[in-house]
This record gives C-alpha cells, sequence and structure tokens, in this order.
C-alpha cells in the first residue's frame, strides 16, 4: 500500500503528520478486518503500476500502520473528480488549520486564486480563518509536530504560534526542543491541544536580551536566574513539566515552613 499507492495533491490531508492517533477511530477495525471496510476512489499512473487516492487518505495511513490491504475503485478520473472525491471525502473529519492552510498556498501559487479576499468569497470562509490557516501553513512542520495530531491545533493556536515565530526573538533552537518534549505528554490523561500550546509559547529567558535585570545571577545560563531585591528574591525558570513543578512546590513549601 505505502510504495504502490500516493494521495492526490490537493488532498488536504498530509500523510506526513497522519500517526495512529490520528487514525485512532478507524485503526482498530482495520487491523482486525485486515482490509479497509469502505473503499476509496483512484485512479491509475506509472501505466497501470501504482494508484492516486481521490479520498481516503486517513484508511491508507491505518492499512499500513494495521499491514492490511487497501479495497480502492479504480477509474479514469479527471482533476476535477478527483478534487471533488478529495473535498467530499474530508467532510467526515475536516482537515487541519495547518493542513488547509497548505493547499490554499498552493492555490494561490498556481493562480486559482489571488489572495485571501478570494479564497474567503469564493468558498463561503471567514476571512479570519483564511488567514490563520496560510499563517499556519508558514510555520514549519516540526511546530506542527508539537501536537498529537494537526488538528489539535486551533485557529486561535495557530494565530499565537505565528506571531511567536514571526514578531518576537524566540531562540529556534530553543523551540525545537521545547516541541519535541511536548511529545511527552501525548499519553497523559490531562492532554489537550491548548495546553500543548501553553508550552510552546511560554515565555523564553534569553540570556542575549537587550535589558539586563538588576541584581540578577545565573544558575544556568539561559535557562534559570535568580534576581534579587531588597525584600525578595525571584528565580526566572522555564516552563517546568507537572512532576517538576510538584517537587519544586513541595522544596518550597518545606523550606518555608514554620
Amino acid at each position: 500500500v505505502e510504495q504502490q499507492t500516493c494521495v492526490f495533491n490537493l488532498n488536504e490531508r498530509d500523510q506526513d503528520l497522519l500517526n495512529q492517533h490520528g487514525v485512532a477511530d478507524i485503526l482498530a477495525t482495520i487491523k482486525r478486518n485486515k482490509i479497509n471496510d469502505f473503499e476509496v476512489y483512484a485512479r491509475p499512473i506509472k501505466n497501470g503500476s501504482a494508484f492516486e487516492l481521490a479520498d481516503g487518505s486517513r484508511r491508507r495511513r491505518a492499512c499500513i500502520l494495521g499491514n492490511a490491504a487497501l479495497a480502492m475503485w479504480v477509474a479514469d478520473l479527471t482533476d476535477a473528480q478527483m478534487e471533488h472525491l478529495s473535498e467530499s471525502g474530508n467532510m467526515h473529519k475536516q482537515a487541519s488549520v495547518y493542513e488547509r492552510g497548505v493547499v490554499m498556498e498552493r492555490w494561490i501559487e498556481e493562480g486559482r486564486y489571488t489572495s485571501s479576499a478570494d479564497i474567503s468569497r469564493e468558498r463561503n470562509i471567514a476571512r479570519r480563518t483564511v488567514d490563520r490557516c496560510r499563517n499556519a501553513a508558514k510555520l514549519p512542520k516540526w511546530l506542527i509536530e508539537a501536537y498529537r495530531t494537526p488538528n489539535d491545533m486551533s485557529v486561535e493556536s495557530a494565530g499565537k504560534l505565528h506571531d511567536l515565530v514571526t514578531k518576537t526573538n524566540i531562540d529556534m533552537e530553543v523551540l525545537k526542543r521545547r516541541a519535541e518534549s511536548c511529545k511527552l505528554f501525548w499519553d497523559s490523561t490531562r492532554y489537550s491541544g491548548a495546553e500543548i500550546t501553553k508550552r510552546l509559547v511560554a515565555p523564553v529567558i534569553n540570556p542575549g536580551d537587550q535589558k539586563k535585570t538588576k541584581n540578577s545571577t545565573w544558575l544556568i545560563k539561559g535557562k534559570a536566574r535568580v534576581i534579587k531585591s531588597k525584600d525578595s528574591v525571584k528565580y526566572e525558570l522555564p516552563l517546568l513539566d507537572e512532576v517538576q513543578q510538584n517537587k519544586l512546590d513541595d522544596f518550597i513549601k518545606g523550606l518555608l515552613k514554620k
């Protein structure tokens, strides 16, 4: 399935971002049956030795993950028919803000639409949503991969992340490490896309900040510092995970307990 099929280039679903979480609702059944229960539509390519799928991108991925066969209806479909089937197939589970934005960018690059206003008017999508989708498409894919599935990143989160990357001087290497660490929370019962966004956009302590805080000392350069004033002491730390936070809370309580 993986070697002899591909997905139509205007299908919104990004196969690289589809994992077991993104197909969890159909994976168990396909694993058990060893074949997809709803056939997908495809057209032959490379002289019939391979096939391009109009719809069923999630079923394709589930078949790959479940080592199952992929049942298809095959016909000589036009690009217009492929696009119609692709859009119809994704109506059951809408593609993510990022994935929709990638297709919107492709529409503009190919001259199908000239602007966000065009897309908004012709597709009956709010202009603000179109802009957020297009901005999301400009984010590095490793940032989208911080979420368990791309759909966990909301339109609002896409806006926050775009502002973070384009309007702040955040260290991208720090952000990359932070994105990778977010994957540790995927299996947590408290997991939510909003929490991932919160962790990604949390302020980063930058040792190269133009304004230096008076009476501050780095404990670990770029990661933690102590700021002393006449009546208090303040510690600045990067965002901690739940276990680290609990340990720190317990230590402070014990230290200050009378």
